[in-house]
């Protein structure tokens, strides 16, 4: 499907912490895909390229990674709350738990997403200070940089 620049495993050791317990099996190839399609490569351009093709991999596990991660962690939880198996779309609830409410879920994928892309804004800054370390990065076509996301608003 493509090179990943983070395993499912990562993903959970990263942005699952805690109390927090999720199989790694759960986080399919297409959700990683889709999150660094999404919100990383718009941000590096040819750098992600790079990335994809194993160079700078202190960079990769620093300072991308992180972001990453979370993002994926963004895409997952709808499904973590609801399931789809034979019987139809099910939601999980048990004897000493019940699943959260919208406005949880809700609350929770806003901070989740927070983060990530905090975390981005601190890789980009990263690559940023240090322009000739990465040649591949051009900070003109960073989608972060011209754009502005403010709450669920892109100005």
């Amino acid at each position: 499907m493509g090179n990943l620049l983070v395993t499912p495993g990562e993903v959970v050791q990263i942005a699952f912490r805690g109390a927090e317990s999720v199989d790694p099996n759960l986080i399919g190839e297409a959700m990683i895909v889709t999150a660094q399609y999404k919100f990383i490569r718009p941000v590096l351009g040819k750098l992600y390229e790079a990335l994809s093709e194993g160079k700078y991999t202190q960079l990769l596990d620093e300072y991308i990674k992180p972001p990453l991660a979370h993002y994926v962690k963004w895409l997952l939880l709808p499904r973590l709350s609801v399931q789809c198996g034979t019987i139809g779309l099910v939601q999980f609830k048990g004897d000493n738990f019940s699943a959260a409410d919208g406005k949880g879920v809700t609350r929770l994928a806003k901070q989740v997403r927070s983060d990530a892309q905090v975390l981005m804004k601190r890789a980009v800054e990263r690559i940023e200070s240090s322009l000739e370390e990465f040649p591949e990065y051009e900070p003109e076509q960073n989608v972060l940089n011209r754009i502005a996301l403010i709450g669920d608003w892109v100005v």
